[in-house]
Parts: structure tokens; sequence; C-alpha cells
């Protein structure tokens, strides 16, 4: 059997891959070895951050993918909404980070600033206990499977194909090509590979000499009952604005309210192997106090479900994506943080990369440049 492109992953990623190659006319499947929309892209908050974002790197790709949420929305629902976002701030150490980051992030363009005292109420009159905020009134919330389910269902109105539940098996090659992707009872050529596979991908790269470095971590979140509007935007730890991260802390605060009422709220982090999805109870109670030790109106919530998920991290915290040397048809779009709050974007990128060998030119000075494999 043969196409054109084959995208080996069903993620948000190479679901909105596959919408914008099947847009672009391309013969185009799309393969997973579960369903699509789960793994990480099914364990999703759904949040929508800027604050954030490399402004080279990824600013725009976000701000681009807003706007596309935005028209969509006035045809499908997404649930999504440009509610504000909230990067908390808990000690001294970061709020002087924060404050100076904020300038600089300021002078670049973002449409961001730190709140203290009761300009903090006035975004979250709910929320207790922090000396700050980093906020954008741009971010937002979608639903993740309200996504998936759109990107999913405008390719396949354009003509793609759909493999599930078929694991990859193997390569064929020949030379510096790849020709086909071997799968348990058939073997799929194509002009172009697209490999969109999350923490998969380093196991799966490995087997035909490609070294990705990698990993994954295990997110953990808790979803309580319905409520009245409580949060009003997403609220992500404030380390994860400055970077001040440390090394033996395994819970942050965080949480965003869905449009049906329910609270998420996240998140439990660890270091697994072997794809561990399974929860800890001890983490999950240190993250459920540290939630209600800044939003006490919940103590009296009743929890419905939790899970976990693995995600993609890199070093850098930088993605792949593009072509790689070694395998001159073979395109990786692997590792995107928050890769919600920029898919659309990716996807329609990524499309134009395959259909005109290339990008625009201006493009290339926040575009990243894929790593030298």
């Amino acid at each position: 059997m043969k196409t054109e492109v084959v995208i080996i992953g069903a993620g948000v990623i190479g679901l909105a891959i596959a919408k914008s190659l099947s847009e672009a006319g391309k013969e185009v499947m799309i393969i997973d070895q579960d369903g699509f929309g789960t793994k990480a892209s099914g364990t999703n908050l759904g949040q929508l951050s800027i604050s954030d974002r490399d402004y080279a790197l990824e600013y725009n790709l976000v701000m681009e993918s807003l706007d596309i949420y935005a028209q969509t929305q006035n045809r499908r629902n997404l649930e999504y909404k440009k509610t504000g976002g909230i990067f908390p701030i808990e000690t001294q150490e970061d709020l002087k980070i924060a404050m100076e980051l904020v300038r600089q992030k300021q002078k670049l363009g973002y449409n961001i600033e730190l709140l203290l005292g009761e300009g903090i109420k006035e975004v979250e009159p709910k929320i207790e206990d922090i000396l700050g905020a980093i906020y954008c009134p741009d971010e937002g919330r979608v639903n993740p499977f309200l996504v998936n389910s759109w990107l999913m269902d405008e390719a396949i109105e354009n003509g793609i194909e759909v493999l599930l539940y078929h694991k990859v098996k193997d390569f064929r090659i020949e030379k510096n090509i790849i020709k086909g992707v071997v799968l348990e009872d058939r073997v799929m050529e194509a002009d172009t590979i697209i490999l969109a596979t999350g923490a998969w991908s380093k196991d799966l790269m490995a087997n035909i000499g490609i070294e990705l470095e990698i990993d994954y971590i295990r997110g953990s979140a808790l979803v309580t009952q319905p409520f009245p509007k409580i949060i009003r935007g997403p609220v992500a730890d404030g380390c994860y604005f400055n970077g001040n991260i440390p090394e033996d802390q395994f819970v942050f605060f965080g949480g965003v309210q869905q449009e049906n009422g329910t609270v998420i709220v996240s998140q439990a982090s660890r270091n697994v192997s072997d794809y561990d999805t399974s929860l800890d109870f001890f983490d999950m109670s240190d993250m459920a106090q540290l939630f209600l030790k800044h939003f006490p109106v919940l103590e009296d919530a009743l929890v419905v479900r939790a899970w976990s998920g693995v995600t993609t991290t890199t070093p850098d915290a930088k993605p792949y994506w593009g072509y790689t040397n070694k395998y001159k048809n073979l395109f990786l779009a692997i590792a995107f943080k928050g890769a919600f709050s920029l898919a659309p974007a990716v996807g329609q990128y990524t499309a134009q990369w395959v259909v005109d060998g290339d990008i625009e030119e201006e493009k290339k000075i926040w575009t990243p440049i894929l790593r030298n494999i």
C-alpha cells in the first residue's frame, strides 16, 4: 500500500498536521497504536498559556493558534474561552525573579503584568495566600477532547485514512530514505514519514539509529464535581513562569475550571519508567492539600476521578521539529511544550514545510532549528 504521507501518532500534534496536510490536498494516512487523542493528548487540562512561552521559539505559534481557536469556536464548539490566566508567586525569591522577567517580556510585546495585593483579587477573587501573580488577559482554555475530535473530523472529511490500534514494528529503509512503515499485518509505503509519537519516539527512533534526547514525566490530576464558577481562568504554578523549579519538588499548584463546572486540580509530576501511568495516593493527597491552601472555598469538593499521563520533555525544553539529516524524508514533530496552545499553527507550518519543502523566510527567525540528527 502506498500514500503520500504517513503520520505516526494521533495525538493533538499529529491530528493538527493531518488536518492541514489534507487541506493542502495531500494523501495522508495517520497511524496510532491506540485510539486518537489519547495518552498525553487525552490527559490534559486544556490550559492555553502565553506568559511562559519563549518569544523566538513559541510565542507566534501560540498567538496564531489562539486566533484559529477563536475562529473555529464561531462554527464549532471547542469550549474555547479567553478567560485570562495567572501564574501565582509564593516566595520572595520567585517574586524577585518574576519582576525582572515581566519587564523583559513586556519590552518584547507580551500582554502581561505583575499583580500584587488587591489586584490579584480583581482577577481571581477566591484565591488566597499568594504574594503576587503574573497575569495575561489573552490566555484561556479549551476542551482537549473537543479539540481532538474537531481535528480528526475535519481531516477525515478531507479524505485522510485512519489506522488506529496498529503498532509500528519497524521501518523499511533504502540508503537514506524510509520507504515504508512496517506494521503487524502490512507495510505502508509513503513519500514522507512524520513522527508525532511523543514519549514513545525515543524507543521507535533508536531502532533505526537515531538517538533523541527526550524523556518523559508522569503528570497526575484530580477532577472534582461541578461547581458554580469559582476559578475564572487557568492557574499554573509560578515556578513554570520563572523556570525556578526545585529538583526535589514533585507537587505543584495549578488548576482550571471547565465549562461544565468541574475543577481539574493539577499537578503531581514524577519521573517514571516503562510509561507508568499509575496513580500515587500520597502525591494526589499532597496536590489536593496544596490546592486547598490557595482555594479553601473548595474544601468540601468531591473528587470524582483522577488520571495520569506521560508528557515528553527535552533537556532544553525545545521540540524536535523538522526533517532529519539521516533520513531525508523523515520529519519529526515531537516534544512541544503545552501542545494544545500551539498545535493548530504547528499543523499549518508543518504542512507548508512538507508541501513546499521549506517555510517562509521571514518565519525562520522564530521557527526552531532541528537538532543535528
